[in-house]
């Protein structure tokens, strides 16, 4: 009896570690299904603003390299990464001839541009496992100084003349 009992519980122990590696298989094909999405939408922004090729790519390396030295959490880091590659997603709201105009914009066309971060943000919102990217979506740039929103608190961040970033208001976290 005592065997019988033994041997069911290796079947089941089995059936577990097999059940658990095929569910381990499905969750890395979604994850790949997931960032192969995300690169699409940062695609899609690229193919429409050809003026900026690359530029989603050099924010995401900027964002991780930021949210490294912070100290983030590996989930935080490939949330910084993600948002940094789709924070422009809103121009995809903006007219052609706006994105290629050669020169400069007039003040209608500047207010459409500049309503494409929360155009972006409200695509993100969209799909849950983009909701944390949207922020990346309405951070703002001006005179060298960004802000960003990191767990409900606005802090800014300024360029140091070493090439670093430094806090002008204390670290909430």
């Amino acid at each position: 009896m005592l065997a019988a009992t033994q041997a069911q519980l290796y079947a089941y122990a089995a059936d577990v570690r097999r059940t658990v590696s095929l569910e381990r298989a499905r969750r890395r094909e979604l994850e790949q299904a997931y960032l192969d999405t995300v690169a699409v939408l940062a695609g899609a922004v690229e193919a429409r603003d050809p003026y900026t090729a690359g530029h989603g790519a050099r924010v995401a390396g900027y964002a991780v390299a930021l949210a490294g030295v912070l100290g983030c959490s590996q989930t935080e880091i490939e949330e910084a990464r993600l948002g940094g590659l789709l924070h422009d997603l809103g121009k995809l709201g903006v007219d052609d001839a706006i994105l290629r105009k050669p020169g400069y914009l007039e003040e209608a066309e500047w207010q459409q541009m500049r309503r494409h971060p929360e155009v972006g943000a409200g695509i993100l919102r969209r799909a849950p496992f983009l909701v944390r990217a949207a922020v990346y979506a309405t951070a703002t740039t001006s005179g060298g100084t960004a802000s960003a929103t990191r767990s409900g608190w606005r802090e800014w961040l300024s360029p140091s003349g070493d090439g670093s970033w430094r806090w002008l208001t204390p670290l909430t976290r």
